[in-house]
């Protein structure tokens, strides 16, 4: 299996390119979100570390992500004020 190289965004970077299954309501359903942490998380508000690394782990298997080579970082998740100048992209199993 090779791994792609994919950029990481902050959720509402993400969800702004409205991929295939990361609709707001998927993501309360498969993630485990309440609608209001969804909704926060869409509009670019900082979320807990537990639900960033849930985003984190759920957009590295979304298959639309892969297909788009984005996912969601949970550091930007927690702090989206923070965009890294020194963030890159990183290699995850394809």
């Amino acid at each position: 299996m090779a791994d792609k190289l994919r950029k990481p965004l902050a959720p509402k970077d993400f969800f702004a390119l409205g991929l295939q299954g990361a609709e707001r309501m998927a993501r309360v359903r498969e993630v485990g979100l309440a609608y209001n942490t969804a909704v926060a998380a869409e509009e670019g508000d900082p979320v807990s570390r537990k639900v960033a690394l849930a985003l984190e782990t759920w957009s590295l298997a979304l298959p639309s992500a892969t297909a788009a080579g984005v996912y969601i970082d949970a550091m930007l998740a927690v702090f989206p004020e923070r965009v890294p100048a020194a963030r890159t992209a990183r290699r995850v199993a394809a």
